[in-house]
């Protein structure tokens, strides 16, 4: 397996936050799982809200933005991330992350609640 410096693990992490901010809220899925703290399925990423978030949110990112890496090749550059970047930069991830999610949930929740019915005149 490669080594990446610092620099490219930036870069990486940059591109993960790009890859947040373009995507639409609905994207991003929050739910519970069985097996997996998150999944990439390329039509979105789910994230189990129960797990290491931040560590699982990129994990997912880099899977996307690198489909032909290896498994162990995300997880050395997901936890080279979160030890390499700054706090603020991972807080700034975190915080475009969290407002995609909550729209996303926002959006879930409105789409579920039934319409009142209304009485037509006759």
């Amino acid at each position: 397996m490669k080594t990446l410096t610092k620099k490219q693990i930036e870069e990486i992490h940059e591109k993960c936050v790009k890859l947040v901010k373009r995507k639409p809220a609905e994207f991003f899925n929050l739910r519970k799982m069985n097996k997996y703290e998150g999944s990439c399925n390329w039509t979105d990423l789910e994230i189990d809200y129960r797990r290491e978030l931040l560590s699982t949110a990129y994990h997912e990112c880099v899977h996307y933005i690198f489909p032909d890496y290896s498994e162990s090749m995300v997880k050395y550059i997901e936890s080279r991330i979160v030890n390499v970047c700054e706090p603020l930069d991972l807080a700034y991830f975190l915080k475009i992350l969290s407002n995609k999610l909550y729209k996303s949930e926002l959006q879930k929740r409105i789409s579920n609640t039934k319409k009142p019915l209304t009485s037509r005149k006759k």
